[in-house]
């Protein structure tokens, strides 16, 4: 009997663990849900889109990094004789995916104006490598 019931507690145990973990899986999941991307429709939803090459890339303070691209595509918002464009991104853990740059790789680039005018990209952006 004492078997039975030790058996009896593990399995309750065991489901409410395989429980917790399935629902803080669907809360993350659920938190965010970032659209496919789509070149046209993401050109046309962003103040700034382009294609560059990641020439430097600095802290602006701990949470927020500045990457300085270097233009050679312009699809929208950026003046024809611009070469280079700064954009901003948040640091840390977020969640909803945020573009990673790295330096010397090419990006297809979409930010969006902050209040300060500042260009940048957030959570589920569809900026990418190619």
């Amino acid at each position: 009997m004492f078997r039975d019931r030790a058996r009896l507690i593990s399995c309750a145990a065991l489901s409410a663990l395989a429980l917790a973990a399935a629902l803080s899986v669907a809360d993350r999941a659920d938190a965010c849900s970032c659209i496919a991307p789509n070149h046209a429709r993401d050109v046309q939803r962003h103040a700034v889109a382009f294609r560059g090459v990641a020439r430097g890339i600095r802290p602006i303070d701990a949470r927020t990094e500045e990457v300085t691209f270097e233009v050679l595509a312009r699809w929208n918002g950026v003046a024809p004789t611009q070469r280079t464009i700064r954009v901003r991104r948040p640091l840390g853990n977020s969640m909803c995916p945020i573009p990673e740059f790295r330096l010397r790789r090419r990006y297809a680039v979409y930010a969006e104006r902050n209040a300060s005018g500042e260009l940048t990209v957030s959570g589920c952006n569809p900026s990418h490598a190619e």
